[in-house]
């Protein structure tokens, strides 16, 4: 696998959506002229308040199609609606509950109240598909839809979780979800991010099953971790999960990847996806030649990553690594930050590097990174270099595992159980 090089740029540049509440009495109306109309409160045949979504042609009135609810209740349409795409959209109803017919005895019993869905619609012909929880309380879209500038779009779903208990409240459960969509084609092609929450506190082998269960239907096509090491890894491999990829923290500051995962993960046929591959900015030029700042930030990524150089060594040994990469740069004719991403795309196993290009200005210096190529000679001096680091030492994550060390205070822990918690419970 070549390795490649994924930017923020691509969730940065969100802009706001156009959400509103849909009514029947205000129809929607598309950049294409064409006009939405929701009835939530639409009887369909043996199904009241099924809910229908009818898309009408904006000059002539007609009728071009219509989606209808299918189960009392679905309320399809009660949601907000956002145009995605080219001049389709796409409806929120987190309150849609899943029927399963016979389920109790009777036709109507609700199997999962709450579960949440958002369907999808062409703006044109008016086929759909529908994205839709499965369990109570999922409340799938209950965060809105989120636009990105190329139209696609993500669902967020601040409150979803994967306990199958149908109570009432899934208070303290919560993981939380991300859905991208497809603007041009829904849900048809999606690709999910889910909280780890539950998953480290509580059975983690069962957490990922309900991907698996996602994967096999089709709706996500791997699956991936992240922030384990080996043993924490290991346990979904011996159970069976084909994990595609694990996200690590990796760059020529911090190699604990080194220290085991990325042999264990060569030999299971799993890649890595790197984050922290310029330490939050610390490996630009920026930086090259400035005073230590201490740790007083008001970022805290900033002081996340100042604790990493602090483990490296010295400041004055982090400079001379700006220093080193700086050179290397100025005879590949790049930047030192570029010289930094290159380094980590060329190790072993590494499928990916994740960097932060916040605006459009920024993209041609992190496209530097494929326009050279490091050699023997690069890596030499490089790795001279590292070879006099005192750390960061242990594997993968251990540090900001710690709760007690220096490194775990800054951490943000339990987030959907303890939201007003700030840092450690404190």
């Amino acid at each position: 696998m070549t390795a490649t090089l994924l930017s923020t740029a691509l969730l940065a540049s969100v802009i706001t959506s156009s959400d509103r509440a849909a009514s029947a009495n205000a129809p929607f109306v598309l950049s294409n002229g064409n006009e939405v109309v929701v009835r939530p409160d639409h009887d369909a045949p043996g199904a009241a308040d099924a809910g229908i979504i009818e898309l009408y042609d904006g000059g002539s009135g007609d009728l071009l199609a219509s989606v209808v609810g299918t189960r009392p209740g679905d309320r399809l349409g009660a949601g907000t609606i956002t145009e995605v795409g080219d001049s389709n959209f796409v409806i929120t109803d987190p309150n849609w509950s899943l029927v399963v017919s016979g389920q109790f005895g009777t036709s109507t019993d609700f199997d999962a109240r709450r579960a949440g869905a958002a369907t999808w619609v062409d703006g044109a012909s008016g086929r759909s598909n529908r994205y839709a929880g499965t369990l109570t309380d999922q409340l799938v879209g209950n965060g809105g839809i989120t636009l990105l500038d190329n139209g696609n779009f993500l669902v967020r779903s601040p409150d979803f979780h994967t306990s199958r208990s149908n109570s009432a409240s899934q208070a303290g459960k919560q993981r939380g979800a991300v859905t991208w969509a497809s603007g041009d084609v829904g849900f048809d092609e999606i690709n999910t991010l889910y909280g780890a929450a539950q998953m480290s506190l509580g059975d983690a082998v069962a957490g990922l099953e309900v991907l698996k269960d996602c994967q096999r239907k089709g709706k996500i096509a791997n699956l991936g971790v992240t922030n384990w090491d080996v043993a924490q890894t290991a346990k979904y491999v011996d159970a069976g999960f084909d994990i595609a990829a694990t996200q690590v923290q990796y760059s020529v500051l911090d190699r604990r990847p080194t220290h085991g995962l990325a042999d264990w993960a060569r030999s299971h046929d799993i890649w890595l996806l790197c984050y922290g591959t310029l330490a939050g900015g610390f490996l630009t030029d920026k930086w090259l030649g400035q005073p230590d700042p201490g740790f007083q930030f008001e970022n805290r990524s900033l002081v996340k990553y100042r604790l990493i150089i602090d483990e490296f060594g010295s400041w004055e040994q982090f400079q001379a690594l700006l220093a080193l990469l700086q050179k290397i740069g100025d005879r590949h004719g790049v930047s030192l930050s570029s010289v930094a991403t290159r380094w980590v795309l060329d190790q072993p196993q590494v499928a990916g590097g994740i960097v932060g290009a916040r605006y459009a200005r920024h993209l041609p210096k992190t496209l530097e990174t494929f326009a050279f190529t490091l050699d023997a000679e690069d890596h030499a001096a490089i790795r001279a270099l590292q070879e006099q680091a005192t750390g960061p030492d242990g594997k993968v994550f251990a540090l900001e595992a710690d709760r007690s060390s220096r490194h775990g205070s800054i951490m943000k822990y339990n987030l959907n159980t303890r939201p007003q918690d700030k840092v450690l419970g404190k």
